[in-house]
């Protein structure tokens, strides 16, 4: 599952909530991914800061090194208060249109959609305390 292990890095969805509420680190499901998001201009955008192996092995095929990536870009929030950008999925070496959406003050769904939203994928992130994982 390696390659949802990179997805979930790569989608999200947003409510009309001021974009510091998403300021942070977040904690894909599997827990093989930590993204921060954070300011990049006028826009939001996210850096991975720890993956484990599985994850990295996965990502070889559209990026050499998944840690200090950035896979979030562009997130701007729209009228509906969800937050649209773009994804970079590493183990397709894929860029899809993206949505970032609180759900709660410790999580996110995150959302990406190919082939003009016919195929689409949601997961929910934790927010995490840590850039990196405790022993990790």
């Amino acid at each position: 599952m390696a390659s949802t292990a990179v997805f979930a890095s790569v989608a999200l969805v947003a409510s009309p909530t001021p974009a510091t509420s998403l300021e942070g680190h977040w904690l894909h499901p599997e827990k093989s991914v930590i993204i921060r998001l954070s300011p990049c201009g006028s826009n939001l955008c996210g850096t991975v800061t720890w993956a484990n192996a599985s994850a990295q092995k996965a990502a070889h095929r559209g990026i050499d090194k998944l840690v200090g990536a950035e896979l979030l870009t562009g997130f701007k929030p729209n009228r509906n208060g969800q937050w649209k950008g773009n994804i970079f999925i590493p183990d397709l070496n894929m860029h899809v249109g993206g949505k970032i959406q609180t759900l709660d003050a410790r999580r996110l769904k995150v959302s990406g959609c190919i082939l003009g939203g016919m195929i689409c994928r949601s997961q929910t992130w934790t927010r995490s305390d840590e850039a990196v994982p405790s022993g990790g």
